[in-house]
């Protein structure tokens, strides 16, 4: 494939071709740091599937290593970041007027930046593409002045275009987003909210009472799976009580959604997994992520940042982020009668403990939050050089859209 001319071609140029030299998946987890100087900082820390599922239980698993740094403005301490065409991209914040993408296919791959963002600010928001259109998607979770819901039409002349929002004043703000690749679901957080849908065939949204099966409030983000086998979609969530202290049972959730686009998203509960047992409770918050690994495999990803815990055998403090992930399994065998059908959600071992530690001398973070995590394919032994501060600094590529 000839070398595009200006860098927004090599973002969005199609797929034509994919890397024959792929070795394995890997799991990236993105953090959106704030630092007491209020700038704002970027990361990517990555692990292999094979790394991450492959150690002996009860040890601490191999550390996460960092493929992706940058320093931002203070105005994207809520920005969001998603998928598209295979790329990591981070959009918003107040006044965000550029992007930043990470393409994991590329040889030694680095944090890039795009001068033309959305045409209006977005807070925290909902980042996706659609239908594998090749077009970013951006959902605002907070209404703003301006357009809240944008499009990239034609990423070729970067071009946005203004999408129907969502009934803000129904649905509340910071409500629970997810996709199942075609259409858009919001649930509010709170138990027997409203779910908006949106379909982007009739480029419109429904709103519909919340299911009264919902035992506990619901954190965002939630996760969709087409289950290959059934054609059926299931809903996951994380459920926790607001009003509970650090012993409150914490559940994923796993609803049948209906085959009906017309009727309301969700057809009935499936199952309840109660997972706080054998997690340690440093993890037990409400900071996570909702993984889909392969088939009916789901990653639940738990986190924790110790600032500045004294470490005597060095010459300064050292900052930790400690990792935990849940691996789980599920079973589905649809009935006639699918509100019947026989569901089984289990863990598979073992949570696994991954550590990354901050010793970089860098100023001390006031806030750590991982705003995305993905799996996807990469190239296998490259990696970004690091400086003499730890971190990786390769060249950004940038450009005048």
């Amino acid at each position: 494939m000839a070398a595009p001319a200006n860098i927004d071609d090599f973002i969005f140029q199609l797929n034509e071709t994919k890397p024959t030299n792929i070795d394995k998946s890997t799991l990236y987890m993105c953090f959106r740091e704030r630092m007491h100087d209020k700038s704002v900082v970027l990361v990517i820390l990555a692990i292999s599937l094979s790394d991450l599922l492959n150690h002996t239980e009860g040890e601490e698993g191999k550390s996460p290593c960092q493929v992706a740094y940058r320093e931002l403005k203070r105005e994207c301490d809520v920005l969001g970041c998603g998928v598209c065409d295979s790329q990591i991209f981070f959009v918003g914040g107040v006044g965000g007027d550029k992007m930043y993408y990470f393409d994991p296919e590329q040889p030694n791959p680095k944090m890039g930046t795009i001068r033309r963002g959305p045409q209006s600010s977005k807070i925290e928001p909902f980042v996706l593409e659609m239908n594998n259109d090749q077009r970013l998607y951006v959902l605002s979770r907070v209404p703003t002045t301006g357009s809240n819901f944008e499009v990239l039409k034609n990423p070729f002349i970067m071009e946005w275009v203004a999408l129907p929002e969502p009934p803000y004043d129904r649905i509340g703000p910071y409500f629970c987003p997810t996709t199942d690749g075609s259409n858009i679901f919001l649930l509010g957080q709170n138990p027997h909210a409203y779910i908006c849908h949106y379909s982007f065939s009739r480029n419109k949204w429904k709103t519909y009472s919340g299911p009264r099966s919902l035992p506990f409030t619901v954190g965002p983000p939630a996760l969709i799976i087409q289950d290959q086998h059934s054609h059926h979609r299931i809903l996951f969530t994380y459920e926790f009580s607001s009003r509970g202290g650090p012993d409150t049972p914490l559940f994923i959730g796993a609803y049948l959604m209906s085959p009906d686009d017309d009727a309301n998203p969700i057809l009935c509960l499936l199952s309840t997994l109660e997972f706080r047992r054998g997690v340690p409770s440093e993890f037990c918050g409400s900071h996570y992520q909702l993984v889909h690994c392969a088939d009916r495999h789901i990653f639940l990803i738990l986190y924790s940042y110790s600032p500045r815990i004294p470490d005597h055998q060095l010459s300064h403090h050292t900052d930790y982020m400690k990792i935990c992930v849940i691996h789980l399994e599920y079973e589905f065998h649809p009935t006639r009668n699918l509100t019947n059908s026989r569901f089984l959600l289990s863990r598979r071992g073992a949570p696994h403990i991954l550590k990354y530690s901050y010793d970089h001398g860098l100023p001390k973070k006031e806030h750590v939050c991982m705003i995305g995590a993905f799996v996807l394919l990469s190239i296998s032994g490259d990696t970004e050089e690091t400086g003499e501060d730890g971190f990786a600094h390769g060249d950004t590529q940038e450009t005048q859209g």
